[in-house]
């Protein structure tokens, strides 16, 4: 989409990279409570690698456009919420997904409302 409006291939890749650092700290983070609901053992260090993965993304992405740095901080603050909710009591699954749907639809608004706000 953002090709088709005219604008750089840097900022489509700045753009691809915010949603795969979503993506990769949410997996792990899911994966993580659902091992948590049927009361099995999952690995922290898989969630803390998703989220450093995730934090080495959104800088790339900031690296391709400065115009990403929006969809950055969302994703940093994905990851924060994701911490906090990881300690708390575990969530039933639906209330998962909607949160996960939640905070996936929250970055891409907020990525694009910085794209936005850096177009003019």
């Amino acid at each position: 989409m953002v090709l088709a409006d005219g604008r750089s291939a840097r900022l489509a890749a700045g753009a691809w990279l915010v949603l795969a650092a979503r993506a990769v700290t949410s997996i792990p983070h899911v994966r993580a409570q659902i091992a948590r609901i049927h009361r099995r053992a999952s690995s922290a260090r898989t969630a803390v690698l998703g989220d450093m993965a995730a934090v080495a993304l959104a800088a790339a992405a900031i690296g391709f456009d400065r115009a990403c740095i929006a969809g950055a901080a969302a994703v940093l603050a994905v990851v924060a919420l994701q911490r906090l909710t990881g300690t708390r009591p575990v969530a039933p699954p639906v209330v998962l997904g909607l949160r996960q749907m939640a905070m996936g639809f929250g970055v891409v608004v907020v990525t694009a409302i910085g794209v936005l706000a850096t177009a003019t």
